[in-house]
């Protein structure tokens, strides 16, 4: 870790800022990205497959699936609504 500095107080939620001075999202915030990346490709594999197959319970599980993809966000936006803990 050599070259990177890590500052835990004072930077956007959701981000870690480097000695370069980027910007660039913490672990949690990639990981709910990388959920609603999956969530969405799942959603839209269903509904070509409900296309495909003229399957009603497929277009419904995909419009299911992108109900949950909606959800992924929440937890984002919760942390960069946090505050810092006064002292």
């Amino acid at each position: 870790m050599e070259g990177k500095m890590v500052l835990p107080i004072g930077h956007a939620a959701g981000t870690r800022r480097e000695s370069e001075g980027r910007a660039r999202p913490d672990d949690s915030t990639r990981t709910v990205l990388v959920a609603l990346g999956a969530g969405l490709g799942v959603a839209l594999a269903k509904l070509g497959a409900a296309v495909f197959t003229g399957s009603a319970a497929l277009a419904a599980e995909a419009a299911h699936s992108l109900a949950d993809s909606g959800n992924d966000p929440v937890p984002v936006r919760g942390s960069a609504s946090q505050q810092p803990p006064r002292r």
